[in-house]
């Protein structure tokens, strides 16, 4: 408990950081990021409980910062998926060659994972264009989902893409019936794949054991 307590506390810390990184893009303050981070922080402790919460706490914070930014603004800095990439293959770099991570997937099951991420976003938004004329994704959400490949391997890349569609399908028929959005209009999808990506990395490998 007192190591949770802790990392709550460091939490705060990163929460402050993504607080001022969000203010200094978007010119919003968004308060609540501090809490949240905090409390991803002590979540992620508790599922965790590893060597391997470093690195999942630092890409959780980056997924905080990256889905309030593209809320507010519809756009993924490259910046911030370049520090997750990095912070990714560290992880399964050391997880591969040494014991102190074993929770980091092979280099294959990241491999296939990374293709596993941004594949069906591409396709997708091929069939988009071909069939309505319009983007369906941005790039952003591809190379977002092609990193969280990196970190949670080729199956649990699609149960990250499974919360995500049933929230934001959720969150957009409410938007519908509504009136708060007409058919047709583009939404922030990048918080929605973030939530998915971290609800994958507390309850993917639950959520796949409990269909099969």
């Amino acid at each position: 408990m007192l190591w949770v307590i802790l990392w709550a506390v460091l939490g705060l810390g990163f929460g402050a950081l993504a607080y001022a990184l969000v203010y200094r893009l978007t010119r919003k303050q968004c308060k609540p990021a501090i809490l949240a981070c905090a409390l991803l922080f002590a979540g992620m402790m508790i599922f965790t409980q590893s060597p391997t919460v470093v690195f999942i706490s630092l890409f959780a914070f980056i997924l905080l910062t990256i889905s309030l930014i593209d809320w507010y603004t519809q756009e993924i800095p490259d910046g911030l998926l370049l520090v997750a990439i990095a912070i990714g293959a560290v992880w399964v770099v050391l997880g591969n060659i040494t014991e102190i991570f074993p929770h980091a997937p092979g280099f294959l099951d990241a491999g296939l994972g990374i293709l596993a991420g941004a594949v069906p976003l591409l396709a997708i938004d091929r069939l988009v264009l071909v069939l309505a004329k319009k983007d369906g994704f941005g790039y952003g959400d591809v190379k977002l989902m092609a990193t969280a490949g990196l970190f949670l391997g080729w199956s649990n890349i699609f149960a990250a893409f499974i919360f995500a569609f049933i929230a934001g399908g959720i969150y957009a028929a409410c938007l519908l019936l509504t009136g708060r959005a007409r058919r047709g209009e583009y939404i922030a999808f990048g918080p929605f794949l973030c939530g998915g990506i971290i609800a994958a990395l507390w309850f993917g490998q639950a959520f796949w054991n409990l269909l099969t």
